[in-house]
């Protein structure tokens, strides 16, 4: 297909027809129930294939039996709560979950109250729901009464996301919701935070779906031998209250140090939920509330979290479907047969599989199929557009306008560039012809290239891509305007010792990330760590060197790296490994503190006789501070024998916190 006005005008008028047919879709509420089902079939093949035991969680239903006599069970006999409690702490569970909302005293019963208040302050573990109500844009938050909440280790909110039915279908859960004071974390996070005993990162906004587990009925006991044997358990163990307030001494082992949630369990309550796998109103695999919760509880404690889709990315979903769908037409001429039309389909409804797998979201399969007629265009007309206007001036390399040269090395030059399509600075790196006369070496650059854009570290310079424009390799990174750490220290020195220490950490934290993918730099030096405009380090030319694509020439033959910086090791070129690249950070540290290399000369044989023998002096006799602490460590990094160095860089951080 050749890109001319009237393919562009037709294949825009495709993807809008698409567009309009998918968003009808959208709107309608007849698609949508169809694709409701299809989300309740895919979850529940992702659900039941990951269903295991869970060691972590036991749940305690309060069944009938065991209410019955007080007469009444909305709410919950507040007696009957403090003998349940009473009962399971002596037990040692590790916290127990109060999945019932005590929100008002049961005037009815204030002496049953008080005991509760009182079990709740022995246990001194439990942690209570709070209850919320959404009318309009307001969230209206229900906390529990005070003569309880006082005696709560923790409140979470019990807010599930539902869709319709009889029951109301799980969805998901808010990580955090937001209220007009305080911003309250779900009652599940609350509960993985105290039993793992470290903060759970979940982002603040949006929802999840929950990776649902089948806790099977509750377990079923049997007297055999004298004692009691269980016969019967879900992927969730779940329990009847009545077993541990009866007289069936069910084994402490069951409870300890677990997550115990308490929540109702009686078959006429209202507490009952749809759930992926149970979507009749009498099937038994309906989950309580408490179900539910206890599922939330493990999906944050794993952080096995399902992101959900909103609803702007369902409109962009359409759109970027009919993309797609045109460019198959056109480019593998799809339109034109049967087998091809329905292999389209096909791959539209694969996709909508994956995304059903991946997002627990209902997903608008029935307009995602409607827009079938329609493909990968917009990217190839964006290809097209590009390469007809590319511009082939030497100024210009592939869609970067280069806009004055930033520096020269061995291994090609530096342009600040702006990338013609977004407006953004970036730097690109044109690698020199030389280094690419062979195969080999193109291979390599490659691979390392990939590497490099592969990283994703606050400390290390961000590469966007790695291409090759008219035969010239390239590379885009990220613009530093903050110039090199050498100009840095040049400008600024002498360093206070904490903003050495600071700068110290954040090359050992590059570092750590480069060489826990087994790559070393072999070329670290001052020159080559970059400031932002903030004044943050980044790391860069690393990776490339390991290659041995770039080396300094010497007098002396090929030395890879940069003399001075250069472990005795690298000038020799025996087997080097991380501790050759914590040789270097060792001459950087040192030139932090005195504005001068340990290693010095004034030709190359003289620098490389003074790495091998001269033993630099201690930094601190050149500084008024007291930077005696850093003498040994820089004496240790730089040793001459790599067996008499730090081992790991992660080492070498955990020596400079310890430095006051």
């Amino acid at each position: 297909m050749k890109f001319t006005a009237g393919n562009v005008v037709t294949s825009i008028v495709l993807i809008a027809l698409a567009v309009i047919f998918g968003l009808y879709s959208l709107a309608n509420n007849t698609t949508r129930r169809y694709d409701d089902r299809a989300f309740d079939y895919f979850t529940a093949l992702r659900t039941f294939s990951q269903e295991k035991f869970v060691e972590e969680a036991a749940i305690v239903l309060i069944d009938e039996a065991a209410i019955s006599p007080y007469g009444y069970y909305d709410p919950v006999p507040r007696r009957y709560l403090a003998k349940l409690l009473d009962s399971l702490n002596t037990r040692q569970p590790g916290i127990i979950a109060l999945d019932i909302a005590l929100l008002d005293r049961f005037v009815a019963d204030p002496g049953g109250d008080s005991l509760l208040a009182e079990s709740l302050q022995r246990a001194g573990n439990v942690i209570g729901i709070c209850l919320q109500e959404e009318r309009g844009d307001t969230l209206l938050t229900r906390q529990p009464a005070s003569l309880f909440a006082k005696h709560f280790y923790d409140i979470g909110h019990a807010m599930l996301e539902v869709g319709g039915g009889v029951f109301g279908r799980v969805k998901g859960i808010k990580p955090y919701l937001e209220s007009k004071s305080d911003s309250i974390p779900a009652f599940g996070l609350v509960l993985a935070k105290h039993f793992s005993g470290r903060e759970i990162q979940v982002p603040e906004a949006g929802a999840f779906g929950l990776r649902l587990n089948y806790s099977g009925p509750p377990g079923k006991w049997e007297q055999a031998g004298g004692g009691w044997i269980q016969v019967e358990e879900g992927a969730i163990p779940t329990y009847r209250s009545s077993l541990l307030t009866g007289n069936t001494p069910l084994p402490a082992a069951l409870f300890k140090e677990r997550v115990v949630f308490i929540g109702g369990g009686i078959e006429t309550a209202k507490d009952r939920f749809y759930t992926p796998f149970a979507t009749a109103v009498f099937d038994e695999r309906l989950m309580h509330g408490v179900e539910v919760h206890a599922n939330a509880f493990l999906m944050f404690l794993n952080v096995s979290y399902l992101p959900k889709v909103s609803t702007f990315y369902h409109y962009l979903l359409f759109v970027l479907t009919a993309v797609l769908a045109v460019a198959l037409a056109i480019l593998l001429r799809f339109s034109r047969s049967l087998p091809g039309l329905f292999l389209l389909i096909v791959t539209i409804w694969l996709g909508a599989y994956l995304v059903f797998v991946l997002q627990s979201k209902w997903i608008p399969v029935t307009g995602l199929t409607a827009t079938a007629i329609c493909g990968f265009l917009l990217a190839v007309m964006i290809v097209m557009y590009q390469k007809y206007q590319a511009d082939r001036r030497s100024r210009v390399i592939s869609h970067y306008a280069l806009e004055k040269q930033l520096g020269e090395g061995a291994m090609g030059n530096v342009f600040l560039a702006r990338d013609k399509e977004s407006g953004k600075k970036v730097a690109v790196k044109v690698l020199h012809e030389a280094l690419l006369k062979d195969e080999e070496n193109q291979r390599r650059l490659n691979s390392e290239g990939f590497i490099l854009s592969s990283f994703d570290h606050p400390n290390i310079v961000k590469a966007y891509e790695v291409g090759d424009s008219d035969g010239r390799k390239f590379i885009a990174m990220e613009y530093l305007s903050g110039g090199t750490l050498a100009d840095f220290l040049k400008e600024h020195h002498p360093l206070s010792l904490r903003q050495i220490n600071d700068i110290a950490l954040q090359v050992c934290s590059a570092l750590k990330e480069i060489h826990g993918r087994n790559i070393i730099h072999r070329d670290l030096k001052t020159a080559n760590v970059m400031l932002d405009d903030k004044g943050k380090i980044r790391v860069m030319d690393f990776g490339l060197s390991k290659s041995a694509l770039i080396r300094t020439q010497t007098s002396a033959g090929g030395v890879i790296g940069t003399l001075g910086y250069t472990a005795p090791e690298q000038i020799t070129n025996r087997t080097i490994d991380c501790r050759s690249d914590i040789f270097s950070f060792g001459v950087i540290l040192y030139e932090l503190l005195t504005n001068q290399s340990p290693f010095r000369g004034e030709n190359e044989i003289s620098i490389m006789h003074s790495i091998f023998n001269d033993h630099p002096a201690s930094p601190s006799l050149m500084r008024d501070d007291n930077a005696g602490a850093y003498d040994t460590l820089i004496e240790r990094c730089i040793a001459k024998n790599p067996e008499n160095r730090f081992t790991t860089i992660s080492e070498v951080a955990d020596a400079l916190k310890n430095i006051d």
